[in-house]
């Protein structure tokens, strides 16, 4: 829970970037219990209301043009918000705009959440319509992928379970196995016309 309302680490004075050791405090067991109790069964209720949504509002006589709509706004969104993440941990400083932070970064989780969805979404109707139901396919585009996992050593990117919980600081930052940094993403997405 990036950003926590709870805010436990700060308010009890042992922010977690100061602990000297690994001993677990109540703080971090509330909020852990918090996050499997109350904040996962909204993450699968938005999930999945998103989903329905956007089978039911999204093209829903046409299934191509939506899978085509869901992975060019999921995946089109993500890019946009990686190079952006820069921009927006600047503009929207916890510390020195804490209202704005706390109002456009629930705004951004929504949005970031829905293009998650549309990703998801979009690769599953690419997957029912387009791979044959068969257990050797399965097996076949496993190997495919993790085969591709290894080749470009990411692994660690996706074998652990999203379970994090973290405070404010970093919240627009998107941790990647790649060390490189885009420092101005302007050039990248915008042309200068003089």
């Amino acid at each position: 829970m990036r950003g926590s309302f709870l805010r436990l680490d700060q308010i009890t004075g042992s922010a977690r970037k100061t602990l000297a050791n690994d001993d677990p405090k109540v703080p971090d067991i509330v909020n852990n219990i918090y996050a499997a109790l109350v904040i996962g069964p909204l993450v699968i209720c938005h999930w999945r209301g998103t989903w329905n949504l956007l089978d039911m509002l999204l093209f829903p006589e046409d299934e191509v043009l939506r899978m085509i709509t869901l992975l060019v706004a999921g995946l089109g969104g993500h890019l946009f918000f990686m190079l952006l993440q820069t921009t927006l941990q600047r503009w929207l400083d916890v510390d020195k705009r804490p209202v704005s932070f706390y109002l456009l970064s629930r705004v951004y989780t929504y949005i970031y959440g829905a293009m998650c969805v549309s990703t998801w979404r979009g690769g599953w109707i690419l997957i029912d319509r387009y791979s044959p139901p068969s257990l050797v396919f399965f097996i076949e585009a496993s190997i495919v992928a993790l085969l591709l996992l290894g080749s470009v050593q990411s692994f660690c990117n996706v074998a652990g379970a999203p379970f994090v919980n973290d405070s404010p600081d970093g919240y627009f930052d998107v941790p990647t196995y790649f060390k490189s940094k885009l420092s101005d993403p302007a050039p990248v997405l915008l042309i200068r016309w003089k």
